[in-house]
């Protein structure tokens, strides 16, 4: 998955070789909770992608408030669980998504709710202004925050700016040209004054962009429209230096929609933070443990993974009460100890294990 790939990078980024300060100060095998907490008001959003990041280093996440939820200082909005170095490991990458994403929805809805007051139909929408590589979480955080997307990408219509029109000669041979996209795609127009209007909405536009225009002027080009009878036929839109002190006004000009880059390039983070609430380390010296049957069947698990998976399973059916040792169940999967080794980490990592197995499984391993 796109999205999964896209945190899987930003976690290399922030991580790089290793979190040399964890390494040094905490224990391999010591586990431990924590919880995010909402330090202001807004719009959540982000927990999903969260969710992600703690999942990619095998920290189990128990989402506790859902993304469009308006949230307050103090909420709880995930606990996670699981290796201290894996929480410490993606606490960044995590609650940087969750603060910026939430401050794009928290921005995003306290902009429509300022326009709707003036129009109550107006759709507010993002533009591509997005930080490279960030588009789907700020759009998503849009959409969060009860806006519109907008176009995500260039192929996903055409919008004709004042460069385009310069280099094709007039809006009329812009509009004609741009035709031959796509039968499916709309064809938007930038203007600059109510003459440039009209003549794109005569022209067949399908989305009259004003661009950069002063409120007055925006209402002057829609009454010019509406004369010539073309006001159903075309969506107006406005755009260009609009933010919360002016949207409203820009919303009583009747535009359908209104779009802005205030949201996603000047709207601040909400501030979060994740506290830790308890650690514990796991300490083995006889090198013996009680196995626990695992909670179900992996799907997902290498060919090696599966076989200490059915070993563990069938240690646990067979004699729950006995003590194994870990080797004991190591070779009853009949593989190399290093192989088996790495194959029960990877049932510790992936969370099929209860939270005692997975413990002792990791606290065997990590100190021998």
């Amino acid at each position: 998955m796109i999205v999964r790939r896209k945190i899987r990078e930003m976690l290399a980024e922030d991580i790089g070789f290793a979190d040399i300060t964890s390494e040094a100060l905490v224990p391999e095998g010591m586990n431990a909770g924590a919880e995010i907490i909402v330090n202001q008001q807004g719009v959540l959003a982000g927990v999903a992608e969260a969710a992600i990041a703690f999942d990619e280093v095998g920290v189990r996440t128990r989402i506790v408030k859902q993304d469009g939820q308006r949230i307050r200082p103090g909420a709880v909005v995930m606990r996670v669980d699981g290796s201290a170095r894996g929480i410490l490991a993606a606490e960044r990458t995590a609650l940087n998504l969750l603060m910026r994403m939430s401050g794009v929805a928290t921005a995003t809805l306290e902009m429509l709710e300022r326009a709707r007051k003036a129009n109550s139909d107006v759709v507010l929408a993002a533009t591509r202004k997005t930080m490279p590589l960030l588009s789907y979480f700020d759009k998503r955080a849009i959409r969060l925050g009860g806006g519109d997307p907008h176009r995500f990408r260039l192929d996903d219509c055409v919008l004709i700016k004042g460069d385009h029109i310069r280099l094709v000669g007039s809006i009329e041979k812009a509009v004609k040209k741009a035709r031959g996209a796509s039968f499916s795609k709309k064809v938007e127009i930038e203007v600059n004054s109510s003459k440039d209007a009209l003549d794109a909405a005569r022209t067949g536009a399908d989305i009259v962009m004003f661009d950069n225009m002063r409120p007055a002027d925006v209402k002057r080009a829609i009454e010019t429209i509406t004369k010539a009878g073309l006001r159903r036929c075309v969506i107006l839109e406005a755009s260009g230096g609009i933010d919360p002190s002016n949207v409203a006004s820009y919303a009583a000009t009747g535009v359908d929609i209104i779009s802005s880059s205030y949201m996603t390039f000047r709207a601040p983070a909400l501030d979060m933070s994740l506290e830790i609430k308890g650690g514990q380390g796991f300490k083995i010296s006889s090198g013996k443990h009680k196995w626990v049957e695992v909670e179900k069947m992996a799907d997902d698990l290498t060919p090696s993974g599966k076989k200490v998976y059915d070993a563990l399973k069938k240690l646990g059916a067979t004699s729950p009460d006995s003590v194994k040792t870990a080797d004991d169940a190591m070779r009853s999967a009949g593989l190399p100890k290093g192989m088996a080794n790495n194959a029960l980490m990877e049932l510790v990592a992936k969370g099929y294990a209860k939270r005692v197995a997975r413990q002792k499984a990791a606290g065997y391993y990590l100190t021998k």
